[in-house]
Formats: C-alpha cells, structure tokens, sequence
C-alpha cells in the first residue's frame, strides 16, 4: 500500500481551495435562485456599503476583516510585533473607497472578507483618548495586583514594568498605587518618553508593550485585563505606522460575525476589471478618430494609410487606456505623464475624471466624432506626433524596401529620378520629428505621400504582398 503524506503547506492549499469551491458553490445556488425569481442580488460592495455607520461617540459600528481561510479567530503563534487579535480596517467611506479601489494597505488579496461588529463598542480603547481620567485609570490599573500587574513581564531592564510593579506592591502593602506614583517609576516616565505619539493611546501602546516585553500573547492579555476588547486607530498610525486607519480585536468572543464573503474586490480582480473598463473606453475613442466623420476617416481610403489601421489604432488604444487609468485613479493630472493632450478639454470643459461622471463625459464627448472635444483631441499635435509615429513603426520597412526596389530592383529602369526623390522624401520625413506640426499640415504633407505609396504598393505588388504577410496585415490589393 502506498501511503501519501501531506505536507503543511499542500494541506492548506488544499483547504483554501476546498472552502473557496464550496462557498461559491452556496453563492452560485443562490444566484440560480435569484436568478429564477427575477432577483438582482447585491454585490459584496453593495452589501458592505449599507454597513457603514458610526454610533454617537463617533466610533464605527462595523469592521472588515481579511482572512485566507474561511474562519474567524486568532493565530496563537503569531510572529508580528503587535498584539494579538483579530485585526480589521473599521468600515468607514474613507477604508470603503480604498477597498473599492484596491488600495487598503494589507491583506486585501486574501480569499475571503468577514464583516464583523465589536458587542461592546465602550470596551474599545481608541486614538482619540483625551479624557486624562480613562488614561491615568488604565496607567494605576497596569500596575495593580487585581489589574495586569501580575500580566507584566519580567526582563533584565532597570525601566521594567515588573520591577516597578513589584517596588509599588511592596511600598503599599499590596494596595493599588497612586496615579502619582505610577507617574513617578521609570518605567511609565520611559514609556512616555519613548512613545512614538505623545498622546494618551500613544503612552498606553507604548507602556503595554513594554509591560508585554513584545511578546504579542502577553500583550493581547494586558490589554483585555485592563477591561478593553479591543483598540481602534483612526487615522495616526499608533497600532503600526505602515496602516495608519485599522483595528484590532483581542479576543473571538468579543465580537459577532455577521458575514463572510467570498473576496472579489482583490487589486487584482479591481485592477482586471478596470484593465477591461479603461480599454473599452480607449477603444471608442480610438476607433471614433477612424469611423464616418472622424478626424483621420480621410485618411482610410489610401492602401499605404489602412494597412497599418488596424495595428494604429491598436496601439493608440493602449496608451490612451494607459492616460485613462492615470486620469481617473491619481490625485494630480501632470501632462508628463499623459501621452495625449487631456488637460486642453478637462480645463475647458471643467471635467473631473477622478469622479464617474466627469470620467464617463470625458470619453463620451472625445468619443463623438461630431464634438468639439473630439477635433480638439485628434488634431491636438500632441496627438498627431504620436500617431505619425505610430505610423512610422509600421510602415517605415516598407517604404524602404519601396525605395530599394526602385532603386536598386527590377522597376529601377520605370521609375524616374522625381519618383525617387518623393520614396526618399517619404522616408526622410517619416523619420523627422515634427512635435509642432498642424492638423492641416499634417493633411497637406501626407496625402501626396499615400498616393505616391499606392502607386508605388501596385508597382511592386508581389514585394507589398511579402511584407503585409510578414506583418500580419489585412491588406488586400488589386493587382
């Protein structure tokens, strides 16, 4: 018999997959059903988004958590130098637009997301502690036997919070110390001064990982003796500067799972589906330029312009999908970094692509052939040196082996020294760059080159025939 051993890492893999099968199995039946009844069903974002509240303290109501398995709990062997919990980002408009947008800071490409609700929000210790009596009352608590004294750990330092416990034990008699003397030990004025916030919850982070020596089990368990479930950052990056907005639960039972979603909203998937948004969008645009009434719709009824249309408009499509991206995903719009000329319409249309609407007008009207948007943008030069040079990596080899061949190959002896001298000026201007260069110059210049081209192209049909094939071309010529 040939027994198979299953090792830690195959085993988890193998249980992730079977948990993320068997939940999209339970979502699927619950589509079809749906889908019977004539039911739209919301999505994960839908959902989350009817959660998003505070209460009257101003604290959330609900928090997300990201996990890898189907499970809410807490590791015991944690590793990380904080304490542990269930850590999750409270579920505020400004975490919600992050999770939207793919950018939370940690864990967001896990399989699953669990929406959680704390059952005391008054057990919560949060970044907005101002109230010196919660603080010092918490402080006196770290150093009293029925508080977490006994919780502190015990280490060689002169500053330890065991040591200083121990000290105030012995000079009250067992009592709990005064707020005054719990000021006055090495220990509290260490922490104070080491705090990386000079705020309340920032001394009371710092003294309780003192107090827990970094140990994260330790840790956790000073927090919850001293009557806290959990503790909220809002914002100042005290729990751990790389995410300055999240929260952390000490314990399971101190809040409710209300549901678990199966994750589509990883950056990933975002980023996928916004990859597909940005080049439909950049698709409309591009092709208008090209369509009836578009600015280059002129140009398509020269051989030499249209084989290379579809490849064109292939890869301007690219970089516009590329400017649409930046556009509507960053803060600042900086022409540096867009490759055609946006900000001339978003400044005289007063536009806002960073929103839906301002994104959605923006290409619908540089979309629309019969816009003043659309001319603006396609006879921008900007644009024009890009599509000339897009032009020129198609087409240059074969305009060289044009010339060539008139010159050096079987049609040397047709053609006269003008027709010569046009193929070199097709290849010298080609290679020129002309960022100033007018719609109508560019017009002017151009179409007597195509026609020279498609005279050339049926001269040496046999030569333009090798090089459309080799170039995967649509071409079809009349011979």
């Amino acid at each position: 018999m040939k027994i198979i051993i299953e090792n830690k890492q195959a085993k988890l893999k193998r249980i992730i997959n079977e948990e993320i099968v068997k939940m999209h199995d339970e979502q699927l039946a619950e589509k079809t059903r749906a889908d019977k009844e004539g039911v739209q069903l919301p999505s994960m974002v839908d959902q989350l988004a009817s959660y998003i509240e505070e209460d009257s303290d101003g604290i959330p109501v609900s928090y997300i958590t990201f996990t890898s398995l189907n499970k809410l709990g807490i590791n015991p062997r944690s590793e990380h130098n904080t304490p542990n919990g269930i850590y999750t980002y409270p579920l505020t408009p400004e975490i919600f637009a992050q999770l939207k947008s793919g950018t939370l800071p940690y864990a967001q490409d896990q399989a699953y997301v669990s929406l959680v609700q704390p059952q005391d929000r008054g057990a919560i210790a949060t970044s907005n502690m101002f109230d010196d009596v919660e603080f010092r009352s918490a402080c006196i608590k770290l150093y009293s036997k029925d508080g977490a004294g006994e919780l502190a750990a015990d280490n060689a330092s002169a500053r330890s919070v065991a040591l200083d416990y121990r000290m105030l034990m012995h000079d009250t008699g067992g009592r709990n110390p005064s707020w005054e003397q719990v000021a006055a030990t090495k220990s509290f004025m260490h922490a104070q001064k080491t705090a990386s916030y000079q705020l309340p919850f920032g001394v009371l982070w710092n003294l309780t990982r003192l107090a827990a020596n970094d140990n994260p089990n330790r840790w956790s368990a000073i927090w919850r003796a001293l009557g806290y479930d959990g503790a909220l950052d809002m914002g100042r990056g005290i729990i751990h500067n790389a995410e300055s907005t999240q929260a952390v639960f000490f314990a399971r039972n101190v809040v409710d799972l209300i549901k678990t979603f199966v994750n589509k909203e990883t950056p990933k998937k975002i980023s996928a589906r916004y990859r597909v948004m940005y080049i439909g969008a950049a698709g409309k645009i591009a092709s208008s330029a090209f369509q009836r009434g578009g600015l280059m719709a002129d140009f398509m009824k020269y051989q030499s312009w249209s084989l290379g249309g579809a490849w064109l408009e292939e890869n301007i499509r690219e970089r516009i999908a590329e400017d649409l991206e930046w556009l509507h995903t960053t803060r600042a719009a900086v022409d540096d970094y867009l490759s055609y000329p946006w900000l001339d319409i978003i400044g005289k249309q007063d536009i806002d692509p960073r929103t839906k609407e301002g994104y959605e007008k923006l290409v619908r009207d540089i979309a629309d052939p019969a816009s003043a948007a659309h001319k603006i943008f396609w006879s921008h030069e900007k644009t024009l040196y890009d599509v000339l040079m897009t032009y020129k990596a198609r087409v240059l080899a074969l305009v060289i082996m044009l010339r060539d061949e008139a010159k050096y190959g079987r049609g040397k002896d047709d053609q006269s020294s003008a027709d010569l001298d046009a193929i070199n000026a097709m290849h010298i201007f080609i290679n020129k760059r002309l960022p100033y260069m007018t719609y109508e110059e560019f017009k002017k210049f151009l179409v007597p080159i195509f026609k020279f081209i498609d005279d050339m192209m049926l001269k040496f049909p046999k030569l333009t025939d090798e090089w459309a094939a080799a170039h995967n071309s649509k071409l079809k010529l009349m011979h």
